[in-house]
């Protein structure tokens, strides 16, 4: 014999709105009426990768109960619960990936496979900004490459060979500090059983992939970041605040290294560059822009720049409630 659902007062994500573009997560008001059942919470729209952008306040509507069209889920993850309690309390407009992983997850997984009109156009979100330091060396370093390549004066593999010891000297030192921040972060996480069993549930989840990180070194080191920040989420919510401070204190660890190392491969670079192109009177901004510093001068676009609303929710039926 089956068992019947009992919705009043409990969590529910909807999947299937305007298309598949939108999800919605409220709380029952009651008993499904009418074929209908009534949810107090918000919408939500995948502005971008590893963004979404939230109504602000809550809202009611209803859904067809047993509509192939719509998908009811109940929230039954302890943590998950925990998450969208907060998500349903937070007045922010945009959250990303590592506020409500959990939530994001299963969000970005329902609406998967609709129509590619549904992303609106915003920088590629969750990308740490030294990555754009990161790319102002990786681009420098090929531009140089290809315009020694077009030099027929070039009769020498010399600088050709030092730019890729500089590459192989970058990806090594980035490979280390990604290596000593994630053992830092696993001695951290060892001692905290709650904090363990919460980032177990992102085991094989690619943060680094999905926020644009290029493989390798660099994407390890953005990956555990990645993990950082959920893990810093999880001890805001527990109130840890000594946890907290630790694992900033990492962050601020690791990102100091990383600058760093960044910084004095592109001075190296610079002065290879300067060094040759006035070697074989390469006229360096014509065809040709090697400038390794170019991402500390000019930037990524920060990832909380406003993408605007999300369409309006569409439901086979007006809102009820008082």
């Amino acid at each position: 014999m089956q068992t019947a659902i009992t919705y009043t007062d409990r969590l529910f994500l909807v999947s299937g709105i305007d298309g598949g573009r939108e999800a919605f997560l409220g709380r029952a008001l009651g008993e499904p009426l009418g074929g209908f059942v009534t949810l107090e919470g918000k919408a939500v729209h995948l502005a971008a990768p590893g963004r979404m952008t939230v109504r602000p306040f809550s809202t009611r509507a209803s859904f067809p109960v047993g509509d192939p069209g719509y998908a009811i889920h109940e929230l039954a993850c302890g943590e998950a619960l925990d998450e969208a309690r907060g998500f349903v309390a937070d007045s922010a407009g945009q959250v990303d990936r590592a506020a409500f992983p959990l939530l994001y997850r299963w969000m970005e997984s329902c609406v998967r496979g609709a129509p590619a009109s549904a992303a609106e156009p915003g920088p590629a979100a969750g990308t740490s900004p030294l990555l754009g330091f990161y790319g102002g060396f990786a681009a420098g370093a090929e531009e140089f490459r290809r315009a020694m390549y077009e030099c027929p004066r070039v009769a020498s593999t010399t600088e050709l060979d030092r730019v890729a010891e500089l590459e192989g000297s970058l990806a090594m030192e980035l490979g280390k500090l990604a290596n000593q921040m994630a053992i830092k972060l696993g001695r951290i996480v060892a001692r905290d059983d709650a904090l363990a069993s919460y980032l177990a549930a992102f085991r094989g989840l690619d943060l680094a992939a999905r926020a644009g990180a290029p493989a390798g070194s660099m994407g390890g080191w953005v990956y555990v970041v990645g993990r950082m920040q959920i893990a810093k989420n999880r001890a805001r919510w527990a109130g840890d605040v000594d946890l907290v401070r630790e694992i900033n204190a990492l962050t601020k660890e690791g990102i100091a290294a990383l600058n760093e190392a960044i910084l004095d491969h592109c001075s190296s670079l610079d002065v290879l560059i300067t060094e040759a192109f006035a070697q074989y009177e390469i006229t360096p901004g014509l065809g040709r822009r090697a400038a390794p510093f170019d991402g500390y001068l000019h930037p990524q676009q920060s990832t909380f720049e406003a993408f605007g609303h999300a369409p309006p929710i569409r439901v086979a039926a007006a809102a009820a409630g008082p």
